[in-house]
């Protein structure tokens, strides 16, 4: 993977790093860009601990596109502050994984560590989360920020992936499908201690959408033009229609 002292800027393209234990990605760079770099067949040794994270990503200004993985076991991005600059600022655009299994334990798994001050952004891409059903989808801790932009995963499964905020943590979410990849698991709901998580409604002039696992009936929740919140089980036929939500 790569590395650096942090002071210079760098363009790196079409890198893999295969086989690795320990991570694929450590990369303690600022104003710097990475662009079309892979891993793949991380974290499988038996005998060995987990990577402590796939894309281990420190700096200011970091950026990733049309980066991912392929046959990985661990925390598959983690972003947290680098010593010579303090907290870190990473976006990433387009990520793409292959056969990610998350962690090879159910406890405490997290696809995406942001943690203490942090900030990281998600802008499209596919995140699929295979056969791990407790994995969560995101912590965010001690004042970090992480902003979904239009980030998929699985599809076909109804059950939301958590993100976990803790200590002022905050998450946004717009036009972002949350789904993991793995059946028979509890329903999951993104939610806070201390701390505080957004969610934009991308499609439907804002509306956001609850979709019922059992009856596969779509509900929904939005703002009317007179300022009211409105709620219907089921397809709403104009901007009135449904019932007012009260918020007293």
């Amino acid at each position: 993977g790569g590395g650096g002292g942090g002071g210079k800027s760098h363009t790196v393209s079409s890198c893999w790093a295969g086989a690795c234990d320990k991570w694929a990605w450590k990369i303690n760079l600022s104003y710097s860009n990475f662009s079309a770099c892979g891993a793949d067949y991380i974290g499988y040794h038996p005998a060995r601990p987990l990577p402590e994270a796939i894309y281990l990503l420190r700096g200011f200004g970091l950026t990733l596109t049309g980066c991912g993985a392929e046959e990985a076991n661990g925390t598959l991005i983690s972003v947290s502050p680098f010593l010579a600059i303090g907290s870190s600022s990473v976006n990433i655009i387009g990520f793409m994984t292959y056969n990610y299994y998350g962690g090879r334990t159910a406890v405490g798994d997290y696809v995406v560590s942001v943690q203490n001050n942090s900030h990281l952004t998600l802008t499209g891409g596919d995140i699929p989360i295979v056969g791990n059903v407790a994995a969560k989808f995101a912590e965010v801790t001690d004042g970090s920020k992480l902003y979904i932009n239009g980030l998929t995963t699985n599809l076909d499964y109804l059950d939301d992936s958590q993100i976990v905020c803790t200590t002022l943590g905050e998450a946004s979410i717009a036009g972002a499908k949350m789904k993991s990849m793995a059946e028979g698991q509890d329903q999951r709901d993104s939610f806070s201690t201390n701390g505080s998580i957004n969610i934009v409604g991308a499609g439907d002039k804002g509306h956001l959408k609850f979709k019922n696992s059992a009856s596969n009936q779509t509900s929904h929740l939005w703002v009317a033009a007179d300022g009211s919140l409105r709620f219907k089980n089921g397809t709403p036929t104009s901007d009135t229609d449904g019932q007012a939500v009260s918020l007293a």
